[in-house]
């Protein structure tokens, strides 16, 4: 039995995997996200990849985390700035005044 556990945020949360299906994880980060055994650098010379395909497995799962964390913070920040531009936009229209007379 093979498993990979992550530990946050108050919680523990074990993945376990047969023995058979160890590798399933890793080869199915590597086909989804096109992992590349082998690199090639600006001056076009090859070398292996430093990450294996565990590797590259868990820093797609680390890079969702961050990536979902990113958003939201945005996503806030755009939310108050949404905010903060319609209280000031309400301000100045409580400043308008409109009066219609009958000519």
């Amino acid at each position: 039995m093979s498993e990979f556990t992550i530990n946050g945020w108050g919680k523990s949360v074990t993945v376990s995997f047969p023995d058979d299906m160890t590798e399933k994880g890793p080869e199915a980060f590597a086909l989804v996200y096109n992992y590349e055994p082998v690199l090639i650098d600006e001056d076009e010379n090859e070398y292996d990849n430093p990450d294996d395909e565990a590797t590259f497995a868990l820093n797609k799962v680390i890079g969702f985390v961050l990536e979902v964390i990113r958003q939201a913070e945005v996503q806030n920040a755009r939310d108050l700035a949404v905010q903060t531009a319609r209280d000031e936009v309400a301000e100045q229209m409580e400043q308008i005044s409109v009066s219609i007379e009958e000519l």
